[in-house]
């Protein structure tokens, strides 16, 4: 287990791309890391939201504690997990993009 100062760069870019693959594809990608409250209002504001975007909604989060609840919003095409590392590195930016630049040059620059 990583302890929130390490950043799995592979892992991160694996969801960066499944995202990517997800929004080519037509699906609104939304990332949800919010307490008990925020996910009951969160769920509420969603008819109108999809309503707008006309566009099916995919919520990745890191939390599984409230993936049943939301999974229960009809405007809510799909909640995906992910690992808290990834949420960690899109928080700590600079970080995890001077540690991608390390990887790829690493692993991809001869």
């Amino acid at each position: 287990m990583m302890n929130q100062g390490e950043v799995d760069t592979a892992k991160v870019v694996e969801y960066l791309l499944l995202m990517k693959g997800l929004v080519e594809k037509g699906f609104e990608v939304m990332l949800f890391h919010q307490g008990l409250g925020e996910t009951c209002i969160f769920s509420r504001l969603m008819k109108a939201y999809t309503e707008k975007t006309k566009k099916p909604l995919i919520l990745i989060m890191w939390n599984d504690s409230r993936k049943a609840l939301l999974e229960q919003c009809p405007y809510i095409y799909d909640v995906m997990s992910c690992d808290i590392s990834f949420f960690h590195a899109l928080t700590t930016q600079k970080e995890f993009l001077t540690a991608l630049r390390k990887k790829i040059l690493e692993n991809y620059i001869p």
